[in-house]
């Protein structure tokens, strides 16, 4: 795969190439976000006065306003990643909202609570949609895995072989793979551990986790979980924001995700950003 050195590429500077999402060849390309820059910024705004997000990185810890960013995507394909980006902005926590998502899973009517010792509630949100949510998660993942690719002169990106199917139901001409489940847990802001997690960004990491691989990151106080691997099963299915039947999500009690192994594997092997006031309060995960 042909590299060039971004890093040295003026912001102002016109780029042409390859579309990473539509193939299409010699275009002018944008420089693409992994995570949206409206983030970045509710993490610098996190508090009474703004504040440069501190990032946690290799055992290193270091202030940084760096943003991901890589020439990726053409116009019309930035433009369709962020019709997703744009409906999920609303719906992740600020230091001064709670998320929407919250209220409808605490509605009786539209939300359970999940059997067993998990403690969440399943929301079966009517006017959500779940879709396009899921659509977003996935595509954060899938930009992680195009630039790592690119970035580490790999043959293969980490979806393996889901990379090309879930790079087709982004571009809207296949529909979501059978073999993948889209999952996300809204953390319960009802205690003080939450607060930890609403005002943070892991980026995505993932590996194997028995018969199938997992890649999962945070938001904002969304966590999302990308299953793929033809041992995906039924139940997986069943709580996938796009598979679903209705789609559903988990309010999920933020001592849950702390104790989470996929959730442990994120703050490990990826680099983490937020405000530093929240940032440094986060449990240990050894």
């Amino acid at each position: 795969m042909e590299r060039c050195n971004q890093s040295a590429i003026s912001h102002s500077t016109k780029m042409n190439g390859r579309c990473s999402l539509c193939s299409s060849e010699n275009v002018q390309l944008k420089r693409s976000h992994i995570v949206p820059a409206w983030a970045y910024k509710r993490m610098c705004n996190w508090g009474r006065s703004p504040s440069v997000p501190i990032v946690v990185e290799d055992d290193r810890a270091f202030f940084s306003s760096r943003q991901m960013r890589r020439y990726l995507l053409c116009g019309p394909c930035e433009q369709r990643i962020g019709k997703s980006e744009r409906y999920v902005a609303p719906l992740t926590f600020t230091h001064s909202h709670v998320s929407r998502l919250v209220g409808l899973a605490r509605d009786p009517a539209r939300s359970y609570q999940y059997p067993g010792s998990f403690r969440a509630r399943v929301a079966v949100p009517a006017d959500i949609n779940c879709e396009m949510i899921g659509r977003f998660g996935v595509s954060v993942i899938w930009r992680m895995a195009v630039w790592k690719q690119i970035d580490q002169d790999a043959s293969r990106s980490f979806l393996g072989p889901y990379h090309e199917p879930l790079r087709l139901y982004l571009l809207g001409v296949a529909p979501f793979p059978p073999q993948c489940a889209i999952h996300l847990h809204v953390v319960d802001p009802t205690l003080q551990e939450s607060r930890n997690y609403c005002a943070i960004v892991a980026y995505p990491a993932g590996g194997r986790s028995g018969p199938f691989h997992i890649h999962q990151f945070f938001i904002l106080g969304l966590y999302f979980q990308l299953y793929v691997g033809k041992a995906v099963y039924e139940g997986l299915h069943l709580a996938c924001l796009v598979h679903g039947t209705p789609p559903v999500y988990f309010l999920t009690d933020p001592r849950d995700i702390g104790t989470l192994v996929a959730c442990r594997d994120v703050f490990q092997h990826s680099q983490v950003v937020g405000n530093a006031r929240e940032l440094l309060k986060l449990p240990s995960q050894d």
